[in-house]
């Protein structure tokens, strides 16, 4: 599960949750996090999962998913908030084009 709204994730991220979620240690869900541990993406899941993801319908977010599978949930910590600054809106978008230096 990754949202197209971080633009901070880049491939390396991405391969460093993927690399945990290849090593076999009981673990049901591998998602990335801050630096700190606060919960972000993106979001590995063990395929035995996916028919829980195919119930959802309109805008439920995989968060009901995933919430019985916490202790089954390997964090993999990501440099500073690169697993959590999402942009909503496009003044997000414009303030982090502008902090990025990508702003007119």
């Amino acid at each position: 599960l990754m949202p197209a709204d971080l633009p901070d994730l880049d491939a390396a991220a991405i391969a460093r949750v993927f690399d945990a979620a290849a090593r076999e240690d009981g673990a049901l869900v591998w998602r990335g996090a801050s630096a700190t541990g606060r919960f972000g993406h993106p979001v590995a899941c063990d395929a035995h999962l996916a028919p829980r993801f195919a119930m959802l319908r309109g805008a439920q977010g995989g968060a009901a998913v995933l919430a019985p599978y916490r202790g089954q949930t390997r964090l993999v910590r990501l440099p500073g908030n690169i697993a959590t600054r999402d942009l909503d809106t496009p003044e997000d978008w414009a303030d982090w084009r502008e902090n990025r230096g990508e702003g007119d």
